[in-house]
C-alpha cells in the first residue's frame, strides 16, 4: 500500500513537471503578462496660417506680383482686396514681402511688409497702388525782356510764370500720358528790335520717364517762321510767316505759301482754327471776324523752322479782331477806317513802328473773304497776329 502511494505521488509530480514545461514552452505564466508592447497614438499636425492682406488702387486691367522672400512664395493679385500666399507658415515662420513685378504705370508700396507668425492667420498686410509719375523741367536760354513774364502751360493749364532766365520745373505728369508745353504768350516788346520772342522747344511727347530737355528759347522776333501740318482737315504746310511788324506792343506776319503771298476766305480760316466755316459778320466787331469759340482767337499752329533754325514747336497764331483793326486805324490815321459796315470792311494805313521804310499794312474783309497783309503795296495778304 505505501508503495503504490508513493507511486502514485511520485506520477502527480512528474505530471505537474510536464504541464509546468509545457506552460513555459508556450510562454504561458500563472500571472498576467505586464510586459505587452502598446502602440503610441500617431502625433498631431503642426498647425500652419495663412499670409495674406488687402491691395488698394490698382488700376483696371493691370496686375501686380508679390514675392514673400523668406520662402520664396509668389502670388499675382489682379484685382483690389483681399489676397492670400499660396503657402501657409507655422506659428514662429517669417514673412518679409516685396513687389516683385509693378502694374503698368503704376507704382505699388508694401506696409506691414514684416513680421512673424503668432498662432494666428495674418490678414494686415497692406498693399497700396497709385499712378506713377515723372517730373517735366527744362530750362530757358535768351535773356528775356525788362518787364517780360512768361506763363508756362502743361496740357493747357498754367503751371508757372517765368520772368527770368532759368532752370525750371513744372511739376509731374501722369507715367504714359502724353503732355504739351505751350506759352500763353511768347511776345513782348513795342517793336522787332527791341521785344523778345519765345517759344518751347521739345515741349511735346509721352512720359515715359522724367523729363529733362524742355527748352524754352528767347530772342528777337524771328524774320520768318516755317509752318507745316494740317488741322481741321486744312493744311498749312508750306506756310511761311514774313515781314514781322509790330503795331501796339503786337507781333504781325504777312502769310506766303510756297514762296506766294498767301490767298483764303474766311470760310477756309474758321475752318483752320475751330473746324466750322464762316459765321455771318457780327456787327459789333467783337467777337472776331472769323469766331473761333475762343476770346482770343488763337490757334495753336506746328513750326518746323524758327528764325532760320530747325525745330518742332507750337506757335500760337491768332486772327485780328475788327476792333484791333480800329484802334490801330485810329493810332495810324487810316483811310476807309471805322464808318463802313462791318460785313464789307476795308482798312490801309501805314505803320510808324513797322519795320523799315516804306512798309505797309492793307486789310479787306467781307462776308465771304478774308485778307490782310504786310507788305509794300496794297496787295491782298493773309496776316496772323503771333502771340
Amino acid at each position: 500500500m505505501i508503495h503504490a502511494y508513493r507511486v502514485a505521488r511520485h506520477a502527480r509530480s512528474i505530471g505537474v513537471a510536464a504541464l509546468c514545461l509545457a506552460l513555459a514552452a508556450c510562454g504561458g505564466s500563472g500571472n498576467p503578462d505586464t510586459t505587452a508592447t502598446v502602440t503610441p497614438a500617431p502625433t498631431p499636425p503642426t498647425p500652419t496660417y495663412t499670409v495674406g492682406g488687402t491691395l488698394s488702387g490698382l488700376a483696371a486691367g493691370t496686375s501686380v506680383t508679390l514675392s514673400n522672400t523668406v520662402n520664396h512664395d509668389a502670388v499675382a493679385v489682379s484685382s483690389n482686396g483681399t489676397f492670400t500666399f499660396p503657402t501657409a507658415l507655422a506659428s514662429g515662420g517669417t514673412w518679409n514681402v516685396v513687389v516683385n513685378t509693378q502694374p503698368t504705370n503704376q507704382t505699388c508700396a508694401v506696409t506691414n511688409y514684416q513680421g512673424s507668425v503668432t498662432n494666428a492667420d495674418v490678414t494686415n498686410i497692406a498693399v497700396t497702388c497709385s499712378p506713377t509719375t515723372y517730373t517735366l523741367n527744362g530750362a530757358v536760354t535768351g535773356a528775356l525782356a525788362s518787364g517780360q513774364s512768361l506763363n508756362v502751360l502743361v496740357n493747357g493749364s498754367q503751371q508757372l510764370t517765368l520772368t527770368s532766365s532759368s532752370s525750371f520745373s513744372l511739376g509731374t505728369v501722369p507715367a504714359g500720358s502724353t503732355y504739351a508745353v505751350t506759352l500763353q504768350s511768347g511776345w513782348y516788346g513795342t517793336d522787332t528790335a527791341t521785344g523778345v520772342y519765345c517759344y518751347v522747344q521739345n515741349g511735346s511727347g509721352t512720359a515715359n520717364a522724367d523729363v529733362s530737355n524742355i527748352g524754352i528759347e528767347c530772342g528777337p522776333a524771328p524774320a520768318t517762321i516755317s509752318l507745316a501740318g494740317t488741322q481741321n482737315t486744312i493744311s498749312y504746310s508750306g506756310w511761311v510767316l514774313s515781314y514781322p511788324a509790330v503795331f501796339n506792343g503786337e507781333l504781325y506776319y504777312q502769310v506766303n505759301q510756297n514762296g506766294s503771298v498767301l490767298n483764303e476766305t474766311m470760310n477756309d480760316l474758321q475752318t483752320l482754327f475751330n473746324g466750322s466755316g464762316a459765321p455771318a459778320m457780327n456787327a459789333s466787331g467783337d467777337p472776331p471776324v472769323v469766331a473761333t469759340g475762343s476770346s482770343t482767337n488763337a490757334t495753336t499752329l506746328q513750326a518746323t523752322d524758327i528764325g532760320g533754325v530747325t525745330v518742332t514747336a507750337p506757335v500760337t497764331v491768332a486772327i485780328p479782331t475788327l476792333k484791333q483793326y480800329d484802334t490801330m486805324c485810329i493810332q495810324e490815321s487810316c483811310t476807309n477806317g471805322g464808318d463802313v459796315p462791318y460785313w464789307s470792311y476795308s482798312a490801309d494805313f501805314w505803320s510808324s513802328t513797322a519795320d523799315g521804310p516804306g512798309m505797309h499794312f492793307y486789310l479787306t474783309m467781307s462776308s465771304d473773304s478774308y485778307s490782310a497783309g504786310i507788305a509794300d503795296s496794297t496787295s491782298d495778304n493773309v496776316a496772323l497776329q503771333v502771340q
